[in-house]
């Protein structure tokens, strides 16, 4: 279930319920919030939320400018992208310059795929149907700006 931001901005149980029947995998709803709520716990963890997809960012301890990234998306797929631009966009100003992020759905892999143009991303086989994305930021091409 793929609900329009621009149309109806969902609660979080709400995103967690539709993010955990997508692809048809159905996790357990029980399971997906103890999930996010153990991610949400853990240190050096920041929430942000772009329409109805919730980005969980947790820093490297090691190195503050990397940050691993969980995607919980509900938002209708041309939504995703401009909710990715604003996740970058928040992170460059956090001083995160590498996200890694681990996904198997394909709004989100789209989502990546468009941006490529504008940032620098590199995907790989992650095992298991899921792909394993880095996004380097700061090294900007020219192209998409927000609102595309």
């Amino acid at each position: 279930m793929q609900v329009d931001s621009k149309q109806k901005m969902l609660e979080v149980g709400q995103i967690l319920e539709a993010d955990s029947q997508q692809g048809g995998q159905q996790v357990p709803l029980d399971i997906s919030k103890a999930a996010f709520a153990k991610l949400a716990a853990m240190p050096n963890t920041t929430l942000l939320r772009y329409g109805n997809t919730i980005f969980i960012c947790i820093t490297s301890p090691r190195d503050p400018s990397i940050a691993k990234v969980a995607v919980i998306n509900a938002d209708a797929t041309p939504n995703v992208p401009i909710n990715f631009m604003h996740l970058f966009e928040n992170a460059m100003q956090k001083g995160w310059m590498q996200l890694q992020i681990t996904t198997s759905d394909p709004a989100i892999l789209s989502a990546l795929q468009s941006l490529a143009q504008k940032y620098t991303i590199k995907m790989a086989d992650g095992g298991e149907g899921k792909t394993m994305i880095g996004v380097q930021l700061g090294t900007q091409q020219p192209g998409l700006g927000l609102g595309a």
